[in-house]
């Protein structure tokens, strides 16, 4: 609406605040509640406003700020300003931002997110505001704290909520078995878990300038808000708020430090919490703690429990009976193994942890059964697509599976494996499939152990052993074998985009009528930097008749804020008799494809189907989209180079050369992608032969590929 023009000037006074944030709307509503505060039985005046953009949700707004002041002025200590805002703007940074006294929330749709955001900024007063904590420099300290105490809200007042749980469709939470899970699952432990799992996790005080951005969700809010819930469930809710309280209350506009919060935690309770404050905050160490045996007599157990992890933290275990928890008891953290007395309580099985308390990094060697054999093995569990990991189950999880070539024509089957998540450790994927073609059993097994951040100049290994069978012709079967090891190199950072990585592999291809191998090695970098990446490929593979060794170098030039020119440059070098390893100057089809590590729907190079499978493309070698003479392949040295442009969404325009040192080739033509590149389609327009006969023959003269992976592959 348009202002006045006549001026007025409001003054607004308020001491103890080191920022402020002023705002205005015509259209506001407005509403006015009060609360008293629970320990100087202050009243605090409230207010809300809002546009009618969202009225509806924010009709209730006055009990989400009046509940957010009361439950944080109860924790930490009592709110000491006379006013407290929320208003609804369009402002915001991300869901909503902080200022003293005043918070500005953006769109929120559902009444949940409005509450949690408005209580997330509001209490903001006390970590950012009253305690001046400095986000830049520990962000942990503001961010972290206040996510524990929204952690802390959700639980308190809404038991059964999550959010995750509130966006995701049901038949999906279902599919999944995602609704035994709470919302610190879901929303603080898995952001955490998922890149400490790969080695990708950083320590909690860190600048806030060092965080990755996946961090400083998954660290700074996430993990922050679990390893204070863990450090409460330690103290004691009493005297956990106790330390809170004399926290805010002697350091309150005063900036202090982390030494200062550890001093008061230690100092009133009376505890040594450098495992907390040494390792947990300071330190990417891990907490994992395993029961490895238990014995009986008539009125006590004697549990023998592992320290597997980093940290020597506080460990609580617990009787089951009948699903719950009876007993816990806290024992203080240890090295190696101890042996700890428990009542005998006649308990289903002894579990660690039963709350879900302790920062844990495998849950999955908690639990050891009171009867039966094989006690610390969970019984197996088969779960559709994937899930979280559940301790109480050894779980299986299962695809339909579907492939397709001319030879099996389709093969139907069923993959089972266990990783859904990445994680370090076994793995397993096997997919046995029966096929039309063949009328006999075909498919895949992939085993297999990874690491993550254990090596020095090492981020992670995986050593794989890869087995498949299929037809490569009509009645003829092969059988390859692969074992593989990948390596991925540490980086400087892990907010550099800089990569480097090295995999070898020896591969064997038995056929009906030969059985060949083959090495292979090859090392990646990869610059991912935001403007002009690029990365560099260079291989290396010995077969029993050729010995080839090649550089591919990827540019991607950013011209303007959309348009892109994407160059790749090839020169290879080949040792051999045999025409079959020539090095190719066009992109490969299913027949040049000798090691069979393509899914090509054929292997033959002739147009003898109803569709045209032999016009299949892989960008390999020489890469030339457009089918070239083989007096243009090399059994010495071949160099090729290819640009493309895109012009609109769904068109690319490309042009490229190759040499084999005698002949040349050259083209350009179109490039549309389909469905976000599962479907390629190259049309050449001119080539090295000239301008292209557009008649009924051309079709023959359009290729296409397919990056479509039916086996669905999880890792």
């Amino acid at each position: 609406p348009v202002s006045s023009e006549k001026k007025k000037t409001l003054r607004y006074k308020q001491n103890n605040v080191h920022d402020f944030a002023w705002f205005a709307d015509k259209r506001f509503n407005v509403l006015k509640g009060e609360v008293v505060l629970p320990h100087s039985k202050k009243t605090v005046t409230l207010w809300t406003m809002f546009t009618n953009n969202e009225a509806k949700l924010w009709k209730k707004s006055i009990e989400y700020m009046h509940d957010a002041v009361y439950y944080y002025s109860l924790w930490n200590g009592d709110y000491p300003y006379q006013h407290c805002t929320a208003v609804d703007g369009t402002i915001s940074a991300g869901g909503g931002m902080e200022y003293p006294n005043i918070t500005v929330i953006g769109e929120s749709r559902t009444d949940y997110l409005l509450e949690e955001v408005i209580m997330h900024e509001v209490g903001h007063n006390w970590f950012y505001g009253m305690l001046g904590s400095n986000e830049r420099v520990h962000p942990w300290m503001d961010e972290g704290i206040n996510s524990h105490n929204e952690l802390r809200y959700m639980r308190t007042k809404y038991p059964d909520y999550n959010m995750l749980l509130e966006e995701l469709p049901p038949f999906i939470t279902s599919i999944m078995g995602l609704k035994k899970y709470n919302n610190k699952q879901l929303m603080g432990e898995l952001m955490y878990l998922m890149n400490a799992w790969t080695g990708k996790d950083q320590p909690i005080e860190l600048h806030s300038a060092k965080y990755t951005q996946m961090n400083y969700g998954g660290i700074v809010y996430s993990k922050t808000a679990v390893v204070f819930d863990y450090l409460m469930a330690y103290l004691g809710e009493e005297l956990y708020d106790e330390c809170m309280k004399t926290y805010f209350e002697r350091w309150k506009f005063k900036h202090p430090q982390p030494k200062d919060l550890r001093m008061i935690f230690e100092e009133k309770s009376g505890k040594d919490l450098s495992w907390f404050f040494d390792d947990l905050i300071n330190t990417t160490k891990k907490i994992d703690y395993s029961i490895k045996g238990l014995k009986k007599t008539t009125k006590d157990l004697f549990i023998t429990l592992e320290n597997k992890g980093e940290i020597i933290a506080p460990i609580v275990i617990s009787g089951v009976k009948d699903g719950n928890s009876m007993s816990p008891l806290w024992i203080e953290g240890f090295e190696g193994e101890k042996v700890n007395r428990y009542y005998n309580g006649d308990y289903d099985h002894i579990r660690i942890d039963y709350y879900g308390d302790m920062t844990e990094i495998n849950r999955n060697n908690n639990i050891i059964r009171s009867k039966g054999i094989l006690k610390t093995t969970e019984p197996l569990k088969f779960q559709f697509l994937g899930s979280m990991y559940d301790p109480n189950k050894t779980q299986i999880f299962f695809l339909p599976n579907i492939n397709y070539n001319i030879y099996n024509k389709f093969s139907y089957g069923i993959s089972l494996y266990n990783r859904f998540l990445p994680k370090s450790g076994f793995f397993y994927k096997i997919s046995p499939m029966y096929s039309n073609g063949s009328k006999g059993l075909c498919g895949n097994v992939k085993i297999g152990y990874n690491q993550f951040n254990k090596i020095n100049h090492t981020h992670s290994y995986k050593i794989t052993l890869n087995a498949e069978q299929f037809l490569y012709d009509y009645n003829k079967q092969y059988t390859r074998i692969e074992p593989e090891i990948d390596i991925t190199f540490k980086k400087s950072s892990l907010r550099s985009k800089k990569d480097n990585y090295l995999s070898a592999s020896y591969i064997n291809i038995n056929k009906e009528e030969e059985n060949i191998n083959f090495i292979k090695t090859k090392y990646i970098y990869s610059n991912a930097k935001t403007i002009n990446p690029y990365s560099i490929h260079i291989g290396i593979e010995k077969g029993n008749e050729h010995l080839k060794s090649n550089l591919t170098i990827y540019y991607n030039q950013h011209l303007n804020k959309k348009k892109r020119l994407f160059t790749r440059a090839f020169i290879g070098y080949v040792n051999t008799d045999n025409p079959i390893y020539n090095i190719n100057m066009s992109a490969w089809d299913g027949n040049n494809d000798y090691m069979l590590s393509e899914k090509a729907l054929s292997r033959d190079n002739n147009n003898i189907h109803k569709i045209p499978y032999h016009q299949q493309l892989f960008i390999r070698e020489g890469g030339i989209k457009h089918f070239t003479d083989n007096s243009l392949n090399s059994n010495n040295i071949l160099a090729s180079i290819s640009t493309e442009y895109n012009l609109l969404k769904n068109l690319r325009l490309y042009c490229e050369w190759g040499t084999n040192g005698e002949n040349h080739a050259y083209g350009s033509g179109i490039r549309i992608p389909v469905s976000r590149n599962i479907l390629n389609i190259y049309l050449p327009i001119y080539t090295e032969q000239g301008l292209m006969n557009f008649d009924e023959e051309y079709m023959d003269q359009i290729r296409f590929s397919i990056d479509l992976d039916l086996n669905l592959n999880i890792f």
